[in-house]
């Protein structure tokens, strides 16, 4: 799967901490990408706009957090089409106008 910065995707499946002090993404939610890192597995490692971890030292060197690609899918993201509504609209016949009298009428008198 390709992602690009910009990209809104959703966590489908729970990231683990590596330390303590990181902050994950929670299942469910959206988040924006910010950049993208390439590791030699062939999969992507995701930096998020919404989550900013401190750059700390790990095992495969220094820098911030990231989180696996393939926790992650795409928002589908579609325009509303609502030209079916307006073909109604412009097709369909206003009603007549119909007076109803709630009340029988009675002479004055």
């Amino acid at each position: 799967m390709t992602f690009r910065v910009g990209q809104k995707v959703v966590c489908v499946a729970q990231c683990r901490a590596k330390l303590p002090c990181e902050v994950m993404p929670r299942m469910g939610q959206i988040y924006t990408i910010r950049s993208i890192c390439d590791y030699d597995d062939g999969i992507p490692g995701l930096l998020f706009a919404e989550i900013r971890n401190p750059e700390l030292h790990y095992a495969d060197g220094f820098g911030e957090c990231d989180f696996n690609a393939l926790k992650f899918r795409p928002v589908v993201e579609r325009e509303t089409d609502i030209s079916v509504f307006h073909e109604i609209l412009r097709t369909t016949k206003a009603p007549e106008t119909v007076a109803v009298c709630s009340h029988e009428e009675k002479p004055h008198g």
